[in-house]
């Protein structure tokens, strides 16, 4: 090669380049390479004439030599280097001369290995759920397609996670995710690795497989339900349910036997759902006490307090016990309200004040969809609002506030006054009936405050 042509090339191949740049003459011989080539490909000097195109792109790159590559056609390799991947788009340039015609190609690479990581992390987010890595609904739906031109029998089956609602309104949606990718991780410990898994809308998981019994598919999903309710959370039981059914005619679409395996769900749901919601209740009620985000001897004291009251009030059995119920769950609500704002032994700020008023509708979110024997809910969701209508959180007055959360304001005021709280001390019984007479019509029915008032003197 003689000195021109090897200074053309060197000038084409500048070792300023950040991509790997290689030149073969019109013999198809290594004439020359960068410093990153030679990283890359671990070429040295010894290389040069030694070198063929052919050889270079056959096993070097690992690919199929084409004697006359398409200039204008980007080709891609793959190379390991260092236990990593690199991904390269490459062309093959001819170089041409006016005096001496052909002189050689010059193959020059580009790095694409993170847009083709994108790429492939894009491609992955269409064909899977990324909360539980199984396959989206797109792509479950184009592969149950092609199940059903397949005349077989399979096991279908739908299930999903019991009080999740529940549990989102009592923690929030990073527990509810973690709850849910705990189930996909038992699911994948039991079942097939054939098994096509969709994660659907609603939170319903539909699962088809072949090769297995019902009674095998039953016995999949019941261990996978006693391992979640065991590690789901620390101290609150979470059941998956479901239901199952066969294929047996495979001249019907398994979408119909879907359907017949959602009926069997929600029949063992209407079984079994209630008293799962029960035991769930249970143990979030624990939590809440446990947490301390209310004192039990406060609840204690109000339920005590409202037994009397009640009778006095000649209140019938369902509403004493309706007012009991809103003596204990009354602000379960401040679960999703930062502890320390509760726990504090100063006064909050305003903007601490404005998230502590949401806690009633907080609760109201969680009684809703506990298992307990009335319903509370709109109970707990007016316990603050104000008889002149200055309360939280709609600002209701009067009778428009319901009658038993008039009467929970009253005696849950005046308990909260004559006893020791972190940010202010206990006042007299003779004072604390006096701040409830001078926010009578304000913040407390009137006539509530008045029979109140009659009703402690007559219990001493």
């Amino acid at each position: 090669m003689n000195e021109l042509l090897r200074k053309r090339a060197r000038y084409l191949l500048a070792d300023t380049l950040n991509e790997p740049v290689l030149f073969f003459d019109k013999k198809n011989l290594l004439a020359d390479f960068n410093k990153e080539a030679a990283e890359k490909f671990g070429l040295c000097n010894k290389n040069i004439n030694n070198m063929t195109r052919e050889y270079f792109e056959t096993s070097v790159l690992q690919l199929t030599y084409e004697e006359k590559p398409n200039p204008n056609i980007n080709r891609e390799v793959e190379l390991q280097k260092d236990y990593a991947s690199i991904s390269y788009h490459f062309t093959v340039q001819p170089i041409q001369s006016s005096l001496k015609g052909f002189l050689g190609r010059v193959y020059s690479f580009q790095d694409i290995s993170k847009q083709k990581m994108m790429y492939n992390a894009l491609e992955k987010m269409s064909v899977y759920d990324q909360l539980t890595g199984f396959y989206t609904s797109r792509v479950y739906s184009s592969k149950l397609a092609e199940l059903n031109k397949n005349p077989e029998e399979y096991i279908v089956a739908i299930c999903n996670i019991a009080g999740l609602k529940l549990i989102n309104a009592f923690y929030d949606m990073d527990t509810c995710n973690s709850i849910i990718q705990k189930m996909s991780e038992e699911l994948r410990n039991v079942l097939p690795e054939d098994a096509l898994i969709c994660y659907a809308a609603e939170a319903y998981t539909v699962i088809v497989a072949k090769g297995i019994t019902e009674h095998q598919m039953n016995l999949y999903l019941s261990t996978a339900a006693r391992k979640l309710k065991k590690r789901a959370l620390d101290s609150v039981p979470v059941f998956l349910n479901f239901g199952i059914a066969k294929r047996e005619n495979t001249t019907v679409d398994i979408e119909e036997y879907i359907k017949y395996a959602e009926m069997d769900l929600l029949v063992k749901k209407g079984k079994e759902g209630i008293a799962q919601k029960r035991e769930m209740t249970v143990a979030l009620t624990e939590e809440y006490f446990r947490c301390e985000y209310e004192s039990l001897a406060h609840v204690e004291r109000l339920k005590a307090m409202a037994e009397g009251f009640a009778k006095y009030l000649e209140l019938n059995k369902k509403d004493t016990e309706k007012l009991q119920l809103l003596c204990t769950y009354h602000d379960i609500g401040r679960v999703k309200t930062r502890e320390e704002v509760w726990n504090r032994a100063t006064v909050i700020t305003s903007d601490e004040h404005d998230v502590v008023k949401f806690h009633s509708i907080t609760g109201y979110k969680i009684v809703s969809r506990m298992q307990l024997p009335y319903d509370i809910s709109d109970l707990i969701l007016h316990h603050h609002e104000n008889y002149d209508g200055t309360g939280y959180p709609y600002g209701v007055s009067g009778e428009e506030i319901p009658f038993l959360a008039r009467v929970l304001a009253v005696i849950d005021s005046y308990d909260v006054m004559i006893n020791d709280q972190l940010y202010k001390g206990a006042v007299s019984e003779e004072l604390a009936l006096e701040e409830l007479r001078k926010n009578a019509g304000t913040q407390f029915d009137p006539a509530l405050v008045n029979i109140f008032e009659t009703f402690l003197k007559e219990r001493k």
